[in-house]
């Protein structure tokens, strides 16, 4: 056998292992609202610094439910028919190969800040849980190219007050 058919059924296969290994329900630590600010990441493609400036920053709030639907906004766009699934299993985590969740198959809708010239995203969220935290990168899809990292997001869950 050759080394690059070799090589592609290593790649095969490892997909296959990680993709069966990410079934399952949601855990209920990640289900709730979560709230924080973003920082818009299309500087960190030029070099420039984050951005201290507050539209650069827009509020983030998501609502993730049971059921794996996800709802909320980025700034002032809107999150619609957006899903969360995990997005790799114990043979990925050992690898180190994507993020434990996904949100997906959404787009939002408006306008992140006001320089924003884009009305309708399609994105991607994938996130870890680190240290209580929720950790990722919303990527803008385009059509037959990479996704462009959009937001950086760290977010804390929003914790439920009972009242006495």
């Amino acid at each position: 056998m050759s080394t690059s058919k070799t090589i592609i059924l290593i790649v095969v296969f490892l997909n296959l292992a990680n993709n069966l290994s990410a079934g399952g329900e949601l855990p209920d630590s990640i289900l709730g609202n979560w709230t924080g600010k973003g920082n818009l990441h299309l500087p960190l493609a030029k070099k420039i610094p984050l951005s201290d400036v507050p539209e650069d920053n827009p509020q983030i709030d998501i609502n993730i439910s049971k059921d794996g639907t996800v709802t909320g906004h980025v700034g002032n766009a809107i999150l619609r028919n957006c899903i969360i699934t995990k997005n790799r299993g114990w043979f990925g985590r050992l690898l180190n190969i994507k993020t434990d969740f996904i949100i997906k198959e959404g787009y939002l809708e408006g306008k992140i800040c006001p320089g924003d010239t884009v009305n309708q995203k399609q994105f991607t969220l994938p996130f870890n849980i680190h240290r209580g935290q929720l950790v990722g990168t919303i990527m803008q899809i385009h059509k037959w190219k990479y996704p462009d990292p959009l937001v950086r997001v760290k977010l804390n869950k929003v914790q439920k007050h009972c009242e006495r």
